[in-house]
């Protein structure tokens, strides 16, 4: 089963955004649309006439000069809007994180967990996700998808992605060393497997020691057994 789905990894999905700042870009006509380098643009906090004035005071305005459309700035809108050739720059926010990638490591995490929870005694799949598990299973896969935007861009993952990576592994070691129970959202306790166990320290073990080829059965469970057919 899936523990967490895009939607619960959708607000850490957005703490790896990717920010580019000053990219210059060349207008190429006027009332036209410049192609931004990067691609999957989620917004645009600044365009400016030149570099270093950042996000405050813009030298255009979104929504009444230029508008993000696909990955381009759209001039056509009738505002003010650079000559045609010149040089203006753009601070922006794209994704590099594919859909592929958010869900190969929403399995990876699905993988982990069914691992260790099988290995805890739980019997798979749950009726329905326990909470817990939903919780883990989007901090893994959020910091699968860090590492992945850092192999891609070099762009460090975010401290509070790193802290829920660390916090959900050591509830999985929790969980697998039998010191955290897992409970539905209802309060009650998935099932488990029950195991017996035998031994011989300190007390009479479930089952005997002794070769099997040694052991006898008791004749009056014979007969038993042999009147209670003939009934």
């Amino acid at each position: 089963m899936s523990y967490a789905t895009e939607q619960n990894l959708a607000q850490r999905v957005r703490m790896l955004d990717v920010v580019v700042t000053d990219e210059k870009l060349t207008h190429a006509a006027a009332a036209g649309s410049d192609t931004l380098k990067r691609a999957n643009v989620q917004a645009i906090s600044a365009v400016n006439s030149a570099t270093g004035a950042g996000p405050d005071n813009p030298t255009y305005a979104q929504d009444v000069d230029y508008q993000l459309t696909g990955d381009t700035v759209d001039w056509s809108l009738g505002g003010a809007e650079p000559n045609a050739a010149a040089a203006y720059y753009v601070t922006y926010t794209y994704r590099a994180l594919t859909t592929d990638e958010v869900r190969q490591n929403l399995a990876d995490a699905d993988a982990l967990i069914d691992g260790i929870v099988a290995g805890a005694g739980y019997t798979l799949p749950f009726e329905s996700t326990p909470p817990l598990l939903r919780t883990i299973a989007t901090a893994l896969a959020a910091y699968g998808c860090g590492r992945d935007v850092y192999g891609t861009t070099g762009a460090e993952i975010p401290a509070r992605i790193e802290q829920d990576y660390t916090r959900a592994s050591d509830w999985l070691d929790r969980i697998a060393a039998g010191k955290m129970r897992l409970v539905y959202a209802g309060g009650t306790a998935p099932s488990t497997a029950r195991l017996i166990l035998s031994s011989s320290s300190d007390y009479t073990p479930t089952f005997a020691l002794d070769p099997i080829e040694d052991s006898t059965v008791d004749p009056d469970l014979l007969d038993a057994l042999s009147e209670a057919r003939s009934n």
